[in-house]
């Protein structure tokens, strides 16, 4: 990808994955768990919970946390439904779509604008699959949370080999939404 490219994305307010992003893929130090009273029932709403690793697509443990398994699938859900606007080109969609966060960041417009301008050279879909993963409550740049950094490995039409990140946060109404997105 040329540097106008990542230029746009980031001018487009996709801050989160973005800032996430260095020549190699590294992470600030994973927080710790929040530690609460046990309880003898779960709770209507569990929320995420940290475990003491993340995984990556072989299976092997990464440095930091993940969630509640619930509140993982409820996360990669969201960051799959929002994937496939992007790859079918409903971009306001996706605008409408992402967190509270996200939108506060970039109007509606200008997102459709250079989303268009990011992924319309890469050409269609050709496989994405899993990479890894990572959950977080603070990421740079944005406000403490609760996130999960997912990356696959993408084959586009124009582009054999690249690494999407997506990164769903847990919106205010408890719904998990994409506030990040960056195509390496």
């Amino acid at each position: 990808m040329n540097k106008g490219y990542a230029n746009a994305i980031f001018m487009a307010g996709i801050l989160l994955a973005a800032a996430c992003q260095k020549e190699k893929t590294t992470y600030a130090e994973p927080p710790a768990p929040v530690v609460s009273a046990p309880s003898t029932a779960p709770p209507a709403n569990p929320g995420p919970v940290p475990r003491a690793t993340s995984r990556a697509s072989d299976g092997k443990p990464n440095a930091g946390f993940v969630m509640d398994p619930r509140e993982e699938k409820k996360a990669t859900d969201a960051a799959h439904a929002w994937l496939r606007l992007i790859d079918s080109e409903k971009y306001a969609e996706s605008w409408t779509g992402a967190a509270s966060y996200f939108k506060s960041r970039v109007d509606e417009a200008t997102w459709s604008k250079q989303i268009q301008a990011v992924r319309g050279p890469l050409g269609a879909l050709n496989s994405r699959k899993f990479k890894a993963e990572q959950y977080t409550t603070s990421a740079p740049g944005a406000p403490d949370g609760h996130y999960l950094i997912l990356q696959f490995a993408t084959s586009f039409a124009n582009k054999a080999n690249a690494v999407e990140t997506v990164t769903p946060m847990l919106d205010a109404d408890g719904q998990w939404r994409v506030s990040g997105y960056f195509i390496r």
